[in-house]
Order: structure tokens, then C-alpha cells, then sequence
């Protein structure tokens, strides 16, 4: 029985910013696993690149010397015609991506009904719809053909790869409804590309908690640790009677919760990726899925410190252990907070649980 990987698009989009990378990685995936994606994630994809490098026309040079090995070699685009400029990209980017899943991967359904099941889906709100509102139309059409191609391809093993909060939030009844239509009980939903390991090798544990994967100086990782908890939750206020006067970075009305926080932070490359230009950001930009209050921004240079931090972690205990106390201090900080406040109360290094 075959493995499938079935990848959304904001896994593809979530790696073009190195798609080298991505590339060497989805080849390396195709030894024990049949690698997929629907026709819709990679219109959208090319869609969402052509629109981003519509931002860099004023400066096709720039845009060529961070982006141009991605998607196109010959520089003699910095010539063309804007129009001409984009078309050549969506095609580049569709041809890359057909030469690197195959034409038998990308799976196609009839568009013909595919619009009236949508809308059914929407007026009974069923996920990856959000009972507040329309969105998710593009990952139903996603979701849709992903069941559809399984219900006639019943002898696998499925694999849903998303960090799309509308499928993270939604995944057990999604799986639930997966089973009932194609009669498949292996199904698993992941919010990343799984970890590579060869089905023959047994994987020897290491002596101890962490001891491969632990930092080699603690001392300064549990300092930069520290910094990153009090960046995301305080900001210092000029105060003559206290030197540690700050203030919450935002209020929030509902509760944080692990799992969301990881693919926050896991999609901001792709989030800077999308707003090259920007200085900085909102915290209801940054946690878009949550009703924030807040007076604050937050930079685009700490945001990639905070990603690049959290996802330098090797070990998947202290990465898990790194995102608990995270929430834990904003559930204690900013949830439910009627007015913003100001408090002397920083996070200090005896607060971090490693």
C-alpha cells in the first residue's frame, strides 16, 4: 500500500522564499512517498507569487537578484514590458512546479459541480469554512478535490499537509468526514512536511533527555530565550520613578493555544515574504486569528529573530516545551484584559521551564 503526501498550498508557499531547499526536499520525499498537490494549490501558488512580484516591478533588478534563481536565470526580463515581466513568471512558476510533482500528481476534478458544492458547504458552514464568516472557499475547493481523488484511489495510506488554521482547527472533524466519504481509515493531517526517515532504519533513541539535540551553551540560549518571551509580550516605557516600566504588548479575548501559536510562527517567512516592503506590523496582523486589542507594532526584524529562534530549535521536546511556556504567559498576561495597563513585571530567566 502506497503513501500519499497531499501538500495545500501554503505549505508550497511557505517554502518559496528557499525553494531550493523545498525542491532538493519534495525529491528526497518521492524514495518512499507518492508526492501530490491539486491543480487549484498550484494556480493559486503562482498566483500569489505573480502578485507579490507585481511589488517588485518599480525594481526588477532587486527582484531578480533575490528571486530570480527561484523562478527565472535570464536576466533579460529587466527590459520587458511589466505585463510581459508577469506573465513570465506564472509560467515559470507553473512549469517548475509540474516538472517537480509530475503532471499523473497534480490532481484535476471537474470544475463543472465544483462551484454549487462549495456554496452547499458554506451555507452549512462545514469546514474548512469558519461559522464567522466566508472565508475558505480556496482551501474547500482544495479539500473537495483532495476527497474526491481519495474516494476513487482507496489502496494508500493519506497523508493532509497543512498549516492552514482552517484545517488545524477543524482536523478531527475533517478526518471524521474523510472516512465516512471514501471509506479510508489512514488519514493524517500535518501541519509540515514529516521528518524523512527511511521505513528499513530503526531510529536509535539518545542516551538521555535532549543530549543530541540540546544547545551547546545553554546559558546563552536560555538569555535569547528570555528576550523573545519579553519582545513578543512587553514593550519598555520611559518611566523616571522605574527603569523596568512596560507595558503588555496586546490583549487578547481568547486563549492561546500551542498548536496555532507553532504555525504562527512557522509562517512567518512566508508572511515577510508576502510584505517585503513593510517595516512593520501590527499584532493583530501577526495573530490574525485571534481578537486582538492593541496600541503596539511589532518590526519585521524582530519577527524573522523570533521565527529563525524558534525554528533553529532541534529538539522537538524543547521546541514543545519553548511554545507551551510562550502560551502560558500570554494567557496570563494579555487574556481578558479590559483596558491596557502598564506593569513592572518582566519575564525572568527562573520563569523558563528549561
Amino acid at each position: 500500500m502506497k503513501d500519499i503526501l497531499f501538500i495545500d498550498t501554503n505549505i508550497l508557499y511557505s517554502n518559496a522564499y528557499n525553494y531550493k531547499k523545498f525542491e532538493k526536499s519534495i525529491n528526497s520525499y518521492k524514495k518512499d512517498y507518492v508526492v501530490m498537490t491539486a491543480a487549484l494549490c498550484i494556480e493559486e501558488f503562482a498566483g500569489i507569487i505573480l502578485r507579490e512580484s507585481i511589488r517588485f516591478l518599480g525594481s526588477i533588478v532587486d527582484f531578480i537578484e533575490n528571486y530570480g534563481e527561484v523562478f527565472i536565470v535570464d536576466e533579460s526580463v529587466k527590459g520587458m514590458r511589466n505585463q510581459d515581466f508577469q506573465g513570465l513568471i506564472s509560467k515559470a512558476i507553473k512549469k517548475k512546479l509540474e516538472n517537480l510533482f509530475g503532471e499523473s500528481n497534480i490532481v484535476d476534478i471537474s470544475r463543472e459541480n465544483l462551484f454549487d458544492k462549495i456554496v452547499e458547504r458554506d451555507k452549512q458552514k462545514l469546514a474548512p469554512f469558519n461559522d464567522k464568516g466566508d472565508k475558505g472557499f480556496k482551501d474547500t475547493a482544495v479539500w473537495i478535490t483532495f476527497m474526491e481523488y481519495a474516494v476513487n484511489n482507496k489502496n494508500a495510506n493519506y497523508f493532509f499537509i497543512s498549516n492552514d488554521h482552517g484545517f488545524i482547527r477543524n482536523k478531527i472533524d475533517l478526518q471524521k468526514e474523510f472516512i465516512a466519504f471514501t471509506g479510508i481509515n489512514h488519514i493524517k493531517f500535518l501541519d509540515k512536511l514529516p521528518n524523512l526517515v527511511s521505513k528499513s532504519i530503526q531510529v536509535k533513541e539518545p542516551n538521555g533527555p535532549f543530549k543530541e539535540t540540546l544547545p551547546d551553551n545553554m546559558n546563552e540560549f536560555r538569555e535569547m530565550a528570555n528576550n523573545i518571551l519579553n519582545i513578543l509580550i512587553y514593550t519598555s516605557i520611559d518611566n523616571p520613578y522605574d527603569e523596568d516600566y512596560v507595558e503588555i504588548n496586546f490583549e487578547t479575548y481568547e486563549k492561546f493555544d500551542s498548536d496555532i501559536l507553532d504555525v504562527i510562527i512557522k509562517e512567518i517567512p512566508a508572511f515577510l515574504f508576502a510584505h517585503p516592503f513593510d517595516y512593520d506590523f501590527s499584532f493583530f496582523d501577526v495573530f490574525k486569528v485571534y481578537p486582538i486589542k492593541s496600541n503596539y507594532r511589532i518590526t519585521a526584524k524582530t519577527l524573522d529573530e523570533v521565527s529563525k529562534f524558534y525554528l533553529d530549535i532541534e529538539s522537538p521536546h524543547l521546541r514543545k516545551s519553548f511554545i507551551a511556556f510562550i502560551v502560558s504567559k500570554i494567557n496570563e498576561e494579555c487574556y481578558k484584559e479590559a483596558e491596557s495597563y502598564s506593569r513592572n513585571a518582566a519575564i525572568v530567566e527562573d520563569d523558563l521551564p528549561f
